[in-house]
């Protein structure tokens, strides 16, 4: 990998995720918040974007793109793209599952938590020192818990408090992030199958 193909590389995922990223939130905000109404949005934008590129409508950014996609979908490249959007998949996918036990089941650790943290945030800006009152609830962490247990308390709390304090907009980013690594998986298969001759 020489210094130009890294230039190329760089260019076509800023081009491509300055197309994607903002159609997939402005569809998601304006037009359907049900994730799998934009489901396949960015397939269909890629699907335009490759016969765009098979008919040279896109200049030198097409043969651009054209050969990175040849490169990207075969041999190791393919293999920790997939390995990375299955991660990503359990991830997000599992997040709206950790969101509502944190609103629910660990309700009081995350507003305690929450109270805390925003408190930090106010001595940090205001400079003063201001004791913070509330008590741990000691009845929750008292409980045996095994480690698995543990990291998924941790995860809730820190998505629920991430996400109240984004006013919904991490559910709403991680929804977002669910759809595109679905599609990634389906583009993944697509350009394999386009550019297996070529």
């Amino acid at each position: 990998m020489n210094k130009q193909d890294l230039k190329e590389k760089a260019l076509v995922i800023s081009v491509t995720t300055a197309i994607f990223l903002p159609a997939r939130l402005v569809f998601y905000t304006y037009v359907s918040q049900y994730w799998l109404a934009s489901l396949g949005l960015i397939s269909a934008i890629a699907v335009i974007m490759y016969i765009l590129v098979t008919k040279n409508k896109l200049g030198r950014f097409g043969e651009i793109y054209r050969k990175q996609i040849a490169k990207m979908v075969r041999g190791k490249a393919a293999k920790f793209i997939i390995v990375i959007s299955v991660v990503c998949l359990v991830y997000f996918g599992s997040s709206p599952f950790l969101l509502e036990r944190a609103n629910t089941l660990y309700v009081e650790e995350k507003e305690f938590y929450l109270q805390l943290l925003k408190l930090l945030l106010n001595n940090v800006v205001t400079g003063k020192s201001e004791k913070f009152n509330e008590k741990i609830p000691f009845e929750k962490f008292a409980n045996e818990r095994s480690i698995i247990q543990n990291i998924e308390k941790s995860f809730s709390i820190a998505i629920g408090i991430s996400d109240d304090i984004t006013n919904g907009w991490i559910l709403h980013f991680y929804t977002v992030g669910f759809v595109g690594e679905l599609e990634v998986l389906t583009l993944l298969g697509f350009y394999r199958f386009a550019y297996k001759t070529k």
